[in-house]
């Protein structure tokens, strides 16, 4: 136990007065009575009841002591130690682990000097009781070593070995110096004393006093970067526009464009050309510039570098305008201190062809009119092919999605999505039996939605009226999922059975969509309902692998598939391979990264994304406000118990008993 005042004893000498009370207070009065008998009376009581009172007296001393005692104790502040405040020197190093850290000069990164740092302050801060911990801050900062106790430069340079290659080396993405310094508040909580230093390459506009910024960068170092690039469709030609700065200095760069497999005479060929563009642009004090590559056709006002800032126009000649490309392949001609963001590659300029057949002996222009905008609306994603058969000579192979109304097939086509509008009779392997016609003699029902479902998004089936439709008579309820009734039987159902493997081959699952009224007995084709049915019928059953061609470093990427796995490819690896979607993908390496899968037609599909460093990283010498304060708040609870509320029950226990020998005086 301690003592936090022990100037609070003084209060002991109380004790000394309250004796001197005693002594010099008088013990009794002496008076005359009149009456011997009532004297003697008065005499026998008194020599009955003396030592009672005797002994209640000295109790009420000892009360009114322990008293005292008790209030000078108090004021001491007296504690019960749960654990010594440790003595040893401790020091946590942070070590910036982002992207710009492999800025390099002289051969050596950032990175590898911070690394070095670490181990020169260890010698200055030779002890032989040091503890130290090293975090490692990238996207997720973790602990390396966690308060290990080191005794020679070896040990501490052997535990850091890793740091310099393998998986544990600098990070391609961004440091959350923020969550670096929650992990350093788990040490301080113990031990407050411990000092953080932060060794990084970004200066900051303030610093919280409790740390210690160690700044790896060099004034001399200067990157020349591709901070980001796209590709547009206007006027059915590619524009390409490429996003790029100097840091550092200020200097002309080059840039150049390769561009592969431009205009092939078919979307699925290679016999396109090979076109190359290259350009200079001066970048001054970090501000970025956008050099647009673009085709102007004749009559076109071409933009002049005036008309909006920071924008420079690369006219593309017309034997060079693009409306199909395959990949672009950006590069700068520089040799800065920071390569990594020296290149950039653009895909998706070469678009999966997807088929389409509508089969109908009476055509509905209401189908033929969704169908356009549909190729309009997927021209950044598919090369949109549609078929239309009137005289029965349908496919049953071949395509990717199948309409059919009123004339059905006699049996279902083999892969593809399948759409049956109107059906009169069941064709084979549809898994649904059509029973006859059921006309309401002119009156229209309005149709009733079951559960929620995505096809269903934003459709209200109450706007929707029927006159006449085909009685569904048999369907499997496992497999069916009933989207709209009208009155009790089903006028919309939906299928997506699960492709699977048998004996090695690949067997495609039925993708079927049956809807069982025309659109000349609805009003279904007048209502903005019909249209978003549609794309959402696409969209379900043929939803995009990707919904963009570059990400940044450890950005989490949705993935689709439109077959029972999805493989993702690096430098020619097979990385990861995805069976339940949609999935997610985060990667921690910058480069091009192919998605594989087979369709559930038997198609084999590629794509490729880009991933690239995230642009901050880009600007090496970066100015940040300030981080989070690893507040050490030194919590006594932790180390001391605090007496007070025991001292303080324990004096009332003792007023109350001297309380009780007071009334007994007096009764």
């Amino acid at each position: 136990m301690t003592l936090l005042t022990p100037l609070g004893l003084l209060g002991l000498l109380a004790i000394a007065v309250l004796i001197l009370i005693y002594i010099v207070r008088p013990n009794f009065q002496q008076k005359r009575v009149s009456s011997t008998h009532v004297w003697k009376l008065s005499l026998k009581y008194k020599k009955k009841r003396v030592p009672i009172s005797k002994f209640r007296n000295i109790l009420i001393f000892i009360c009114q002591v322990l008293i005292l005692v008790s209030c000078a104790v108090i004021l001491a502040q007296p504690n019960l130690i749960l654990k010594e405040q440790t003595s040893q020197t401790e020091v946590i190093a942070v070590l910036d682990s982002s992207a710009s850290m492999r800025t390099a000069s002289l051969e050596e990164t950032r990175y590898e000097r911070a690394v070095k740092g670490i181990l020169n302050d260890f010698d200055s801060l030779q002890s032989n009781n040091l503890v130290m911990s090293v975090i490692i801050a990238d996207n997720r900062p973790s602990f390396l070593l966690e308060r290990v106790r080191l005794q020679s430069r070896e040990q501490l340079a052997q535990a850091m070995q890793g740091l310099l290659d393998g998986a544990t080396s600098c990070s391609y993405g961004s440091a959350d110096i923020d969550a670096a310094m929650s992990l350093c508040e788990s040490i301080l909580r113990d031990n407050p004393t411990a000092q953080v230093y932060l060794y990084t390459d970004t200066s900051y506009s303030y610093v919280p006093g409790n740390v210690k910024l160690v700044n790896v960068s060099q004034q001399t170092e200067w990157n020349a970067a591709i901070l980001n690039a796209n590709a547009e469709l206007e006027d059915n030609y590619y524009v390409f526009n490429v996003d790029v700065a100097c840091y550092g200095r200020d200097a002309e760069i080059t840039l150049n464009l390769e561009i592969q497999n431009v205009n092939p005479s078919a979307s699925d060929s290679t016999s396109g050309k090979t076109v190359n563009f290259q350009t200079s642009v001066t970048c001054t004090q970090d501000v970025t510039k956008r050099i647009v590559f673009k085709y102007f056709s004749s009559g076109s006002e071409i933009p002049t570098p005036d008309d909006k800032e920071n924008i420079v126009y690369y006219i593309i000649e017309d034997q060079d305008k693009i409306f199909s490309y395959e990949s672009v392949h950006i590069s700068l001609e520089e040799s800065d201190s920071f390569a990594e963001d020296n290149s950039f590659d653009i895909y998706g300029g070469q678009k999966e062809t997807l088929k389409v057949q509508y089969a109908s002996s009476l055509s509905n222009s209401f189908f033929n009119g969704i169908l356009d905008v549909l190729k309009n609306v997927y021209r950044n994603r598919w090369s949109f092919e549609v078929t239309e058969v009137k005289n029965g000579e349908y496919a049953l192979k071949g395509y990717d999605f199948y309409i059919f109304e009123n004339d059905m097939p006699e049996q279902m086509p083999s892969d593809g999505v399948v759409f049956l509008v109107n059906p009169t009779t069941t064709p084979q392997g549809s898994g649904i039996q059509i029973g006859g016609v059921i006309d309401l003699g002119g009156e229209s029902l309005y149709l009733t939605s079951e559960d929620a479902h995505p096809i269903m998004n934003n459709v209200r089936a109450d706007r929707i009226t029927v006159s006449r439709y085909s009685k569904i008579t048999g369907y499997d309820q496992t497999k069916f999922k009933v989207l709209m009734n009208c009155d009790t039987s089903p006028v919309l159902m939906v299928t997506d059975q699960e492709q699977k493997i048998e004996d090695g081959k690949f067997v495609p699952g039925v993708k079927l969509a049956v809807m069982a009224f025309s659109l000349h007995f609805s009003n279904l084709a007048l209502l903005i309902d019909f249209p978003l049915l549609v794309y959402n019928m696409f969209e379900y059953f043929l939803p995009p692998t990707v919904s963009e061609n570059s990400y940044e470093v450890f950005e989490n990427i949705s993935l689709n598939s439109r077959g029972i796995e999805l493989n993702v490819v690096f430098d020619g690896i097979n990385q990861q391979t995805f069976t339940s979607f949609p999935a997610v993908l985060s990667t921690g390496i910058p480069g091009t990264y192919t998605l594989e899968q087979t369709t559930f037609a038997g198609k084999k599909v590629s794509e490729q994304i880009y991933v690239k460093i995230p642009a901050a990283e880009s600007n090496i010498h970066a100015i940040g406000d300030s981080f989070a304060d690893p507040y050490g708040v030194e919590d006594t609870n932790d180390y001391l118990q605090d007496l007070l509320i025991y001292l303080a029950a324990v004096l009332v226990a003792i007023l109350f008993a001297e309380w009780l020998l007071h009334l007994r005086d007096e009764v």
